[in-house]
């Protein structure tokens, strides 16, 4: 239980700290998804049952959230152009829709591709295509 506080601080830290070297940002905006999807894994009979009772309003959040993103989105909310620094409100706002717009992105994908395999899965052509893009993902 306390485990979970500790990376919960952690990932906060590590996207407030300062920028110190040239890869920190990627740190910063890959560390705390990364323990975000770690204490979702930690957690997950306990969160697939709240998830299940509200899963469409959960849906119908994220996208209006990734939609509201997507329309806000500019050059300066790239990790690459903004390097999650916050120097005053306009680059704060960036910094909060990089992170939010990319969570609430990430789960509507998640969401789809979960989707797309329920059907998919039963089929060699869906277990195939599924099997090539595992392993062409892995290149990135």
């Amino acid at each position: 239980k306390h485990g979970s506080w500790v990376i919960s601080g952690s990932a906060i830290l590590v996207a407030l700290a300062p920028v110190t070297f040239s890869i920190s940002p990627l740190i910063k905006f890959t560390y705390p998804f990364f323990c975000l999807g770690f204490l979702l894994a930690q957690s997950r009979e306990r969160m697939m049952s709240t998830v299940r009772s509200g899963k469409m309003l959960l849906i119908v959040f994220f996208s209006i959230v990734t939609w509201v993103g997507f329309l806000a989105w500019s050059k300066d909310t790239y990790i690459y152009n903004n390097l999650a620094i916050i120097h005053d409100f306009r680059s704060a706002k960036d910094v909060f829709l990089m992170f939010v717009g990319s969570a609430a992105a990430s789960a509507i994908a998640i969401e789809l591709f979960l989707l797309c395999w329920r059907i998919g899965r039963s089929n060699r052509a869906g277990r195939f295509i599924a099997v090539e893009l595992g392993q062409s993902t892995l290149l990135l």
